[in-house]
């Protein structure tokens, strides 16, 4: 609200028959004040308790949506966690643990070794012994849930440790390192409320070979990784298992 005396020059107030009041163009009851307009003593801008009713979002209106993220930010990171299980279970030649990341009808296009889960995991077990190591690093994973399907786009590097011709393998020297930049291209199902793939197709993007100089082979003090229950990982999975009562 704005006030200000409304000033009128000394011959108009004679005329009128004002007397001069405490300041300046006071009036006969004091200075006279007009609302701006947009001002809460303005009767156009008072909020109504209509109109307080409408903008105010209804309790339903809150939730439901907080309610469809969190679904979805759990099945991203369920989604997620299969595909790190996966990679654990490859490296580790784990194949229990890779089957478990498929849906029992599910398809893999993995290139040479492509089929039903079955056939994958026959094809996984007699390829992936000639090498003396394996890591599958995910990076990037683009997850967009749908319902119970989603679709899934994991980058990944896959390093293979090609064991050297000499005695102790690569700690000959001559072994190498065959590198491959790829792209997980999935389709997930969630059925009975589990998430799981259900077709799988591994798109090649690079692939490089590197030699393994004398000196950077898996010798030397400290815990290398084994490819087989004897791993590091397991006997403190065992540990931390809950005793049997």
């Amino acid at each position: 609200m704005s006030c200000w005396p409304r000033r009128s020059s000394p011959a108009s107030r004679a005329r009128r028959g004002e007397r001069r009041g405490p300041w300046p163009g006071a009036g006969p009851t004091g200075p006279r004040c007009w609302a701006a307009p947009g001002t809460p003593s303005s009767p156009r801008s008072r909020p109504t308790a209509t109109a307080d009713r409408r903008r105010a979002p209804a309790h339903g209106s809150r939730t439901a949506p907080m309610a469809v993220t969190l679904d979805i930010l759990l099945a991203r990171a369920e989604i997620a966690d299969v595909l790190h299980r996966y990679a654990r279970g490859i490296d580790r030649m784990d194949f229990d643990l890779v089957r478990s990341c498929y849906h029992p009808d599910a398809f893999d296009d993995h290139g040479a070794l492509s089929g039903d889960v079955d056939t994958f995991i026959a094809g996984a077990r007699s390829f992936l012994p000639r090498f003396v190591a394996t890591m599958h690093f995910l990076g990037n994973m683009h997850i967009e849930v749908d319902g119970e399907a989603a679709r899934a786009e994991t980058y990944a590097v896959a390093y293979h440790r090609v064991a050297g011709q000499g005695e102790g393998g690569d700690a000959a020297g001559d072994g190498k390192d065959d590198i491959w930049g790829i792209r997980y291209v999935d389709r997930f199902e969630r059925r009975d409320g589990e998430w799981r793939i259900a077709h799988r197709v591994v798109a090649q993007e690079w692939r490089r070979v590197d030699p393994v100089p004398a000196g950077r082979e898996r010798t030397g003090p400290g815990v290398w990784g084994r490819r087989d229950p004897g791993d590091v990982l397991y006997s403190i999975l065992e540990a931390q298992a809950p005793a049997s009562r």
